[in-house]
């Protein structure tokens, strides 16, 4: 009985060891190799934030630690409301409705995408916008439900461009939303 004991406790201790060598080979390529060492340090952190304000189907004001930030939803472009003298387009109002139903008042988890900008060129910081508590990612709905298209910017892929791409093929396939036969009479 003690032999297959020894046997087990060996073989036990070989694979702590093999775990251990891979988790020393993980952290030291994290560390030495590079490997996302060019990440802005937020991308790597998930940000609570009440949501103050909607301004369109796209960018939300938030309040993160006592001060207010605009942020443009990463990968989804909504049609523009009536703003700065420039007119209302096709489904604008409806989608900055629907993202207020969402999001009014609701405390969010903003994430970055490392292959994105934090901010843009309004000084907007670029976000996926989760609600709790299932931790739905906003920036999807908005495009599956139809108010919103996929938008890669610049060419440059981010995270979830290919389940957005998706949302939106079913979207225009279910005739939802903006893609709605009647929707921009």
């Amino acid at each position: 009985m003690s032999g297959k004991r020894g046997f087990y406790k060996r073989v036990l201790l070989y694979c702590v060891a093999i775990v251990f060598f891979f988790l020393l080979i993980f952290f030291f390529s994290q560390k030495y190799l590079g490997v996302n060492n060019t990440l802005h340090p937020s991308s790597r952190v998930i940000i609570k934030a009440r949501v103050a304000k909607v301004i369109d189907g796209d960018t939300v004001d938030v309040v993160i630690d006592g001060k207010e930030e605009r942020v443009r939803l990463i990968g989804i472009d909504a049609s523009e409301v009536e703003h700065e003298g420039k007119p209302k387009e096709c489904f604008g109002e409806e989608a900055k409705l629907y993202l207020e139903g969402l999001l009014s008042g609701q405390t969010v988890q903003l994430q970055p995408d490392s292959t994105q900008s934090d901010r843009d060129e309004y000084n907007r910081l670029l976000r996926y916008v989760f609600l709790p508590p299932e931790e739905r990612l906003v920036n999807s709905i908005m495009v599956s439900q139809g108010f919103a298209r996929e938008y890669t910017f610049k060419g440059i892929p981010y995270h979830y461009q290919k389940e957005f791409q998706d949302a939106q093929q079913i979207a225009k396939r279910l005739k939802v939303g903006l893609w709605a036969e009647n929707a921009c009479l």
